[in-house]
């Protein structure tokens, strides 16, 4: 309790996108600070995937909430829906980064791989040399700067094109 951090945003922006999908998870604001309410959506996690309800986040109740996450954004695109990033307010997913946010990442890649096979990459969690020089491809092909590094900005202009019924660059 008590603790502000962008390790707690992540954690909160997470809880809110379960949220739209469990209703027995309650919707949090993200606020970076683990109060209250984000401790009861944690035990409303834990209880919903059968673990001790204790309100911490250990490794096992945050591997839950990456679960419910994964499976949230996964069904999320069959519906023809991604989220948008928004997770990490000014900053970048780089090389060496290893998050849930990485592997949605890698996915919408291989969306475009369809089309392209130069953007398959394996869905790892791992922000790997495969998936930089994907990212780098990406950039290149969107005319913006090549430093492999997920923006905001790169993040929505992938997602705009795995939405698009061709998805070509």
């Amino acid at each position: 309790m008590g603790d502000e951090n962008r390790r707690t945003r992540n954690l909160q922006n997470r809880l809110r996108a379960i949220s739209k999908e469990h209703s027995e998870v309650r919707e949090v604001f993200v606020d970076g600070i683990y109060g209250a309410e984000t401790e009861e959506a944690v035990k409303d996690v834990q209880e919903l995937s059968g673990l001790e309800v204790t309100g911490k986040v250990d490794k096992t109740t945050f591997d839950a909430v990456s679960r419910l996450y994964r499976e949230t954004f996964e069904r999320s695109r069959v519906l023809g829906f991604t989220p948008r990033f928004d997770l990490y307010e000014g900053k970048a997913l780089s090389p060496g980064d290893e998050l849930d946010d990485i592997y949605l990442l890698q996915l919408l890649l291989r969306e475009l791989s369809v089309k392209d096979d130069r953007f398959f990459v394996e869905a790892s969690g791992r922000f790997d040399p495969q998936t930089e020089k994907a990212v780098r491809l990406l950039q290149k092909a969107l005319r913006m700067s090549e430093d492999g590094k997920v923006t905001n900005t790169v993040w929505n202009a992938l997602v705009r094109l795995t939405e698009q019924s061709d998805g070509y660059l």
